[in-house]
């Protein structure tokens, strides 16, 4: 067994307190995102041989975990689940999955990081089941990459993990994935017209060379089977009535419709088995082989992001 040191990049034997090349002293109780950023973690994730149905497992670990939640939720509620207005069944089904706040401060209407969904409380039923709808999302991605992560590499997720995939989606190329796949769920759920495409129109715009713009195609593509994923998560949790009821909704409250998507419907969802080794490959190994080999240009925001998460966490187990 060796240490890398995560100053120079170079290894030591697993018994050494200082790095030999550097003489940097290792923190042996540190146990955060640095034991994810390593040449055997980048190994293992761009060799996985992950199989369709170990995926879908991981799936269903995520669905089989929000009904336990969900059902206490509603047991603890004192309505009955068909009764409740749409905002409050899906506030319900967001709540099974990661908490929620409402802000009034700030840009946008809504948001999502460290596993903590804000939305601004002065929006009107339609428009926080949208944006609810739209940083669930955001959150079912991120978890469902976190596990697949955790799978591979066979260890339980915790604060460093969270902290290195939520840095791998600030990728230009991720980030675009992350905001169609957004747009992809919200349209099953809620009626056509209402989804905002323009930040990925503003993204693909900022793409220049032809390589670019093949990668934000295959990055598309990527979005849109997951995507169907996500949908698969949340059919278990909005019904046919659901549906109807939030269709029911934007009428009465007569929010005005978003740009169309135009030329974006056309894009095709890729195959089960080229999207479970783009999870584990382009999604993971390559970041973090990126975040390796550059450090001390990253070490900073990834220790920022696992300290957010740790505090969050430790705040989600207590209540």
């Amino acid at each position: 067994m060796v240490k890398t040191c995560f100053h120079c990049g170079e290894e030591s034997p697993d018994i050494a307190k200082f790095c030999i090349n550097c003489g940097n002293e290792f923190d042996l109780s540190f146990g955060g995102f640095d034991k994810y950023l390593g040449q055997e973690t980048i190994d293992k994730l761009d060799s996985a041989s992950l199989s369709y149905d170990e995926y879908e497992n991981v799936i269903n670990d995520i669905i089989a975990s929000a009904k336990i939640n969900y059902a206490k939720l509603i047991s603890d509620s004192e309505y009955d689940e068909m009764d409740l207005f749409p905002l409050k069944r899906i506030m319900y089904i967001a709540l099974s999955f990661t908490p929620i706040l409402s802000k009034i401060e700030g840009e946008g209407d809504s948001s999502y990081g460290f596993n903590l969904i804000k939305v601004d409380e002065r929006l009107n039923s339609s428009q926080k089941i949208l944006n609810i709808l739209k940083e669930l999302t955001h959150h079912l991605l991120a978890e469902i990459l976190e596990n697949i992560m955790a799978y591979v590499l066979g260890v339980e997720k915790d604060d460093g993990l969270e902290a290195v995939v939520a840095a791998s989606l600030k990728f230009k190329n991720a980030f675009l994935m992350d905001e169609y796949c957004s747009c992809i769920v919200q349209e099953k759920f809620i009626p056509s017209g209402y989804q905002n495409f323009d930040d990925i129109y503003e993204i693909l715009d900022s793409f220049k060379e032809n390589q670019e713009k093949e990668n934000a195609l295959f990055e598309l593509s990527f979005g849109k089977s997951i995507a169907q994923d996500i949908i698969k998560i949340l059919n278990e949790f909005i019904d046919d009535d659901l549906k109807e009821k939030i269709k029911i909704q934007f009428n009465v409250d007569r929010i005005e419709s978003n740009t169309a998507r135009g030329d974006l419907e056309d894009i095709s969802a890729m195959e089960d088995i080229q999207k479970v080794k783009h999870i584990t490959f382009v999604s993971l190994a390559i970041p973090i082989k990126i975040f390796f080999e550059n450090k001390g240009e990253y070490s900073d925001i990834i220790s920022q992001y696992t300290d957010k998460f740790k505090v969050i966490n430790e705040i989600n187990k207590q209540n």
